[in-house]
């Protein structure tokens, strides 16, 4: 049954975070309130909001956490999706670089050189010698 209330009354008035609405509708007051457990509620007293009750408790109630009221589920498997795109052509990337004997990017040294070895700086006795043929 679909029902246009009115929010009469909010026990959190003084600022807190936990919010009980009362429900007025066409047959008086509702003996179930509208809790919010936040800062910032949608709704404030004097708006008009729809309620969907079953009074023969014909339909069975979701535990509120296996609602997804915000779309999230489908932001999940978007973001799960495009990451793992992502991850895929980033190791294709590399793997076709290995096999044309390129290094990676970010192993931009030869492994195979000799370590430099560091040398005094010139003077006249080990300056280079010119050599003349």
């Amino acid at each position: 049954m679909r029902e246009t209330v009115r929010i009469a009354a909010d026990s959190a008035t003084d600022g807190g975070s936990n919010h009980r609405f009362t429900l007025i509708g066409g047959s008086g007051e509702l003996k179930e309130t509208l809790d919010y457990d936040g800062d910032h509620p949608k709704g404030k007293v004097g708006d008009r909001i729809e309620v969907v009750s079953d009074p023969e408790n014909v339909v069975p109630l979701e535990a509120a956490s296996d609602v997804d009221s915000g779309n999230q589920l489908g932001a999940l498997v978007m973001g799960v999706t495009g990451w793992t795109a992502i991850a895929l052509l980033a190791g294709r990337r590399g793997f076709v670089r290995r096999r044309a004997g390129l290094h990676p990017a970010f192993e931009d040294v030869d492994r195979d050189a000799p370590t430099p070895t560091v040398t005094a700086p010139w003077t006249k006795a080990n300056a280079p010698r010119r050599v003349v043929h």
